[in-house]
């Protein structure tokens, strides 16, 4: 059995949405906890408190995957309530998410998955991907076929980063060291 890393992901994910926040309240949005949401929700808070900043962080279950008007109020409660950094990892739901940060002043998104910016450049300061591709590239070439469990992280190109021009100079540099920590292991991240 073989994924990608869900706890890389979210501590690079929790940097930019570090970087990011100005009201210091920031929050993940999922549909249901399966263990990787947790891990990746543990590695979000400890991105999140890698600037050193007092933030406030939650996440938040929707119950569903794909259900887009869930995703959005879900979204709309967390910014009403001061929240303006949002991560989604949902599946066809996120766009609710995007939505919401779209139809509010001052609210960003932390992509996860796949890259989010395509679809609301003016909101997405940058997204953690997952490299399924490499996953697939893996198994086809014998690598991952031991009947040992595999996790591919930042070091296995299991995680991809895209920035995008809304995240700051300062912010951008922060994710560069992030993803070398994780690679290295100097983090202390297990993938």
């Amino acid at each position: 059995a073989a994924t990608v890393s869900y706890s890389h992901a979210g501590y690079i994910a929790g940097v930019m949405a570090c970087h990011t926040t100005k009201n210091n309240k920031v929050a993940m949005i999922l549909g249901e906890w399966y263990d990787p949401h947790r891990q990746m929700e543990a590695s979000f808070y400890e991105g999140v408190a890698s600037c050193g900043k007092d933030i406030e962080t939650t996440a938040v279950a929707t119950g569903s995957w794909s259900d887009v008007n869930k995703a959005r109020e879900a979204s709309l409660a967390l910014i009403a309530d001061g929240y303006d950094v949002l991560m989604p990892c949902l599946d066809a739901a996120y766009v609710g998410v995007l939505s919401a940060a779209q139809d509010s002043e001052d609210v960003y998104i932390v992509g996860s998955v796949i890259d989010m910016a395509p679809v609301a450049p003016e909101v997405v300061v940058g997204s953690a991907t997952f490299n399924w591709n490499e996953l697939g590239y893996q198994e086809a070439s014998g690598n991952l076929t031991d009947g040992k469990s595999h996790i591919l992280g930042m070091e296995e190109n299991g995680i991809g980063v895209v920035t995008n021009d809304l995240l700051s100079e300062e912010g951008k540099a922060a994710v560069d060291e992030a993803v070398e920590g994780l690679k290295s292991g100097e983090l202390g991240i297990k993938p």
